[in-house]
């Protein structure tokens, strides 16, 4: 607590234990017990912080309440530094050590206030306008510049800020009253290649303004005007980070010859949590998700519920990816290409799409698809027989690029067909547990190119959308495989283990992410790491026979 909540008798709110904070007050008509990855209470410093948690990271995202430390916890004081010194002390004592690297660091600040961009390193510079180039990519010319060590990252940095808005409030009395993006901008190439590539990363560090409840600040005028834009900016934040990566769980009901064998039924459901149908099993947890399909579930009702907005967002211009994962014959390719009585996510995407693109007389569109697969950790084309061995190359800012055929469907049958006829050389073969298990992993990417009709040199926007069957997880002890069956299924295996390990070090934070580990990961390098939208779709048997 500050003095001025001391002095005025405030009451601790919280107690903290470990990674978990709960109100003081057990009277509280709340009740519930919040669990972080990381709980820092009032003894810790910055650095404390910043050696824990900051340190792995790519981006810094600091968010709170008007008064509750963040513009500190980015700037920090005297005794105290706060991340800007921090990551700059970092930055350069890491190109200080790299001796066969060349190094060329700038870095830009802007804040946004109002809803207006504001160049803090150029007074003339404001008024900034957002726009993008034909990969969608955001363009902001800002204004750069070059340092060569800490002290000058601090002192553009204090210079700028001098300009920032901030305002007294009856909540603090030096309230920012804008968002800033401080970005550093690392180029590096080997020093011993002339003319070898650059490698460019960004790191942002965000100072968001505070959160305000009009009753506590009383605020009117320009303060009140400020804090509905500030409110309103961060209630979307929320939204997308909320929107951008989802779970669903679907449960392929008994077949046949499963319940001819007397098989149990594992699982039990309610609503979005699943838990062991033997009440004596060793496991006992339940599992969270945020959606959850029973057997009587039609890949049309989790396509309403969890493709559609997915869809949606693809149309409005960001990429995203659809996965299907599961063990051997738990259904992931039904979901994806479904049957005449139930059609898959194929169908049901391209129906969307083609349903928008018939619906939008001011735009123009190009729709292209492709589509690979990954076996034995060769990437093959499925559209192209004789373009197999596909090579993964990497431009100078180090996106993904694959020499792919892409052909260019003007409907939906078209779409389907390619699909149909690229299924035919995909690896299938029977094994104990199915008698046509895939073999690889497939991504059928759409490709949508929309423009202004009525500009004709206006830019092209271009979005993705990969829709994913991933081969199945496999036990030896229950498939029985040998030879070339055996092979591939180690590869399978091996590939989603990496998957599963990519994911984990994205959502811990990893300072390295071994996306290099697979050819399935290296793939999807974007898709997991960058601002896309995912879903994953993981399809599960009710039966004890498959349980790990």
């Amino acid at each position: 607590m500050i003095h001025r909540e001391v002095a005025d008798g405030l009451e601790r709110l919280w107690n903290v234990r470990e990674n978990c904070i709960w109100e003081a007050d057990e009277s509280s008509r709340h009740g519930e017990v919040y669990i972080f990855d990381h709980v820092f209470n009032q003894e810790c410093t910055n650095s404390d912080v910043y050696g824990s948690v900051v340190k792995p990271l790519v981006d810094s995202f600091m968010e709170g309440q008007t008064s509750s430390g963040k513009t500190h916890t980015i700037l920090g004081n005297k005794t105290d530094p706060g991340l800007f010194q921090l990551v700059s002390n970092q930055l350069f004592q890491h190109v200080a050590d790299q001796v066969d690297k060349r190094y060329l660091i700038r870095f830009s600040y802007i804040e946004i206030y109002n809803e207006k961009i504001n160049d803090l390193l150029d007074k003339s510079n404001q008024g900034l306008t957002i726009r993008e180039d034909i990969k969608g990519n955001v363009l902001l010319d800002a204004r750069e510049a070059v340092v060569d060590n800490v002290d000058q990252v601090m002192e553009n940095m204090m210079q700028s800020n001098k300009i920032r808005r901030v305002a007294a409030t009856r909540m603090n009395e030096r309230s920012s009253r804008s968002h800033t993006i401080f970005r550093i901008i690392l180029e590096s190439k080997d020093a011993n290649q002339k003319d070898g590539p650059v490698h460019i990363s960004y790191l942002n560090l965000m100072d968001l303004a505070g959160s305000e409840r009009v009753s506590l600040t009383k605020a009117a005028g320009e303060r009140l005007k400020e804090g509905a834009n500030i409110n309103k900016s961060l209630s979307v934040l929320g939204n997308v980070i909320r929107q951008l990566s989802e779970v669903a769980i679907k449960i392929r009901p008994m077949i046949h010859r499963e319940v001819a064998d007397g098989l149990e039924r594992l699982w039990n459901v309610r609503e979005n949590c699943i838990w062991e149908a033997d009440e004596s099993s060793r496991h006992g947890e339940v599992y969270i998700f945020d959606h959850i399909f029973n057997q009587e579930c039609t890949n049309s009702d989790v396509y309403g519920s969890v493709v559609k907005p997915l869809v949606d967002s693809f149309m409005e211009g960001f990429n995203a990816t659809i996965f299907a994962y599961g063990q051997t014959s738990s259904g992931k390719t039904h979901t994806i290409l479904g049957n005449k009585t139930d059609p898959g996510l194929f169908q049901l995407v391209s129906n969307q799409l083609f349903q928008h693109v018939a619906d939008q007389v001011d735009k123009r569109y190009l729709i292209g698809c492709s589509y690979i697969e990954i076996y034995n950790e060769k990437i093959n084309d499925l559209l192209d027989k004789s373009n197999q061995g596909l090579t993964i190359r990497e431009d100078i800012k180090g996106n993904v690029l694959l020499d792919a055929r892409e052909a260019v469907v003007d409907n939906v049958d078209q779409v389907m067909e390619n699909m149909m006829q690229g299924n035919k050389i995909r690896r299938v073969a029977a094994t104990r547990i199915n008698e046509r298990s895939s073999r690889s992993h497939t991504i059928f990417r759409i490709i949508l190119e929309s423009k202004d009709a009525n500009q004709k040199d206006g830019p092209v926007h271009i979005s993705y959308l990969n829709l994913m069957d991933l081969a199945g997880s496999e036990r030896v002890s229950l498939t029985k495989a040998a030879g070339e069956r055996l092979k591939e299924g180690a590869n399978i295996n091996k590939s989603l283990s990496v998957l599963g390990n990519v994911i984990r070090q994205l959502s811990e934070g990893k300072e390295f992410i071994s996306y290099r580990d697979s050819k399935l990961t290296r793939l999807l390098s974007q898709a997991l790491g960058g601002n896309a939208k995912s879903l994953i779709i993981g399809n599960l048997q009710r039966r004890r026979l498959d349980l790990h």
